[in-house]
């Protein structure tokens, strides 16, 4: 819980503008640390109450609901859903076979249709009115359903599976376009492609922020950043041109531009096949300015939440109480 409210001022700092367009999901796993909780009041029971306080207060757009976060017992979040916690799963269900939490939530950023959905991982000593499905039994007929009304609506996964198997999904789904992972066994996750689905995931226990930012083209399909390229480029041909000028100068000081006129040579050649690919860039990123982009791109970053990181005073607040109720319930027992 200590870094907590450093996650929050993060949250906060994160959104520069009212009008900036943002999401807040978390993949799950988020209350309890142990698979299984005893009965009755406990401090882990009152820090999982805390916790969904103040994701609650942040406005969280969607929670995935973890194997963990049903530790204590299904009614805290039954509860919590009911109270307006965004929680959601596409393959929990009751013993009448019906979706205990919503199996996805929909949103609009930048006029695009973008639906969240969420897989939970396996579960430990489940209770008979529990009933966790196989995620490939529900994906066919879920993501037909979510691309239904819009073959270009992004879907986002969130998901508690191990990534091996949000591998083997992302191999087999095509219609999932990002898949947020939380694998405890699993550090930060650098965004990788696998086919055409991004993964990604953050370090448990709430050491990083994760921040990713995407930029839709015209379709769902994920394409190259042409401003980073040509950026890239250009700090290339600075480097060759540095050492064109270098090992020039060098000759002619030396008096013996013939032992260098070889590499001085390979250097010019380099350098007009990177001018050419600049050229290139420029004008693929003019077009894109124009006209928009035509596939979706992104960029990342990770927050690591260092102890000397602002706190938010709101949350330290809300943890000092907390603390107290913990301290008065020990105090009983």
């Amino acid at each position: 819980m200590g870094g907590l409210s450093k996650k929050v001022f993060q949250i906060h700092n994160i959104t520069q503008s009212e009008n900036e367009k943002r999401l807040l999901l978390d993949a799950g796993n988020l209350l309890f640390k142990r698979p299984e909780i005893n009965k009755g009041p406990s401090q882990e029971r009152l820090t999982a109450e805390s916790i969904i306080d103040i994701y609650k207060g942040l406005e969280f757009d969607a929670v995935g609901v973890g194997p963990l976060d049903l530790s204590g017992s299904i009614d805290l979040l039954i509860n919590s859903k009911n109270n307006g916690f965004p929680w959601i799963s596409a393959n929990l269900f009751d013993g009448d076979n019906k979706p205990l939490f919503n199996q996805w939530i929909n949103r609009k950023v930048e006029n695009i249709e973008i639906r969240i959905t969420a897989l939970t991982g396996s579960i430990r000593n489940a209770s008979p009115d529990l009933v966790r499905q196989d995620p490939e039994t529900v994906l066919p007929d879920l993501l037909a359903l979510l691309k239904k009304d819009n073959k270009d609506t992004f879907i986002i996964l969130l998901s508690t599976l191990t990534n091996e198997e949000n591998k083997r999904i992302a191999a087999g789904y095509p219609a999932i376009n990002l898949i947020i992972g939380a694998d405890g066994r699993k550090a930060n996750i650098n965004p990788y492609f696998l086919q055409d689905c991004l993964l990604t995931q953050t370090s448990k226990q709430g050491k990083y922020q994760g921040v990713l930012q995407v930029n839709f083209g015209t379709k769902r399909k994920w394409g190259k950043d042409n401003a980073k390229i040509l950026a890239d480029l250009q700090n290339k041909l600075g480097s060759l041109t540095w050492q064109l000028r270098r090992l020039e100068i060098k000759a002619k000081l030396l008096g013996n531009e013939e032992k260098y006129q070889s590499s001085i040579l390979r250097l010019h050649k380099e350098k007009a096949v990177m001018d050419k690919k600049i050229d290139l860039a420029k004008e693929t990123l003019s077009k894109e300015k124009k006209d928009g982009a035509v596939n979706d791109q992104f960029t990342y970053r990770f927050i690591r939440l260092h102890t000397n990181m602002p706190n938010d005073q709101p949350t330290v607040e809300k943890l000092t109480l907390l603390n107290q109720k913990i301290r008065a319930l020990h105090k009983k027992n």
